[in-house]
C-alpha cells in the first residue's frame, strides 16, 4: 500500500496491494524480464485506516 501510494499516488486497500506485494517479493525472480500486468483494485478503506496502515 505504501509503495503504491508513494510511487503512483494510488490509495488502495490491502487486498488491492496484494498483487504488487507478490510481484515485489516472492515472484520477483520468477517474473524478472517478463511483461507483467497487475490489476490493482479496491477502494474499500476509509482515510483513517489507510493512514494508520501506511504509517
Amino acid at each position: 500500500m505504501r509503495l503504491l501510494y508513494d510511487e503512483m499516488k494510488l490509495v488502495v486497500e490491502p487486498a488491492g496491494a496484494a498483487a504488487t506485494a507478490a510481484l515485489c517479493g516472492p515472484l520477483s525472480d520468477r517474473l524478472s524480464g517478463k511483461r507483467v500486468g497487475l490489476i490493482v483494485c479496491g477502494s474499500n478503506i476509509d482515510p483513517g485506516t489507510f493512514h494508520r496502515f501506511i504509517s
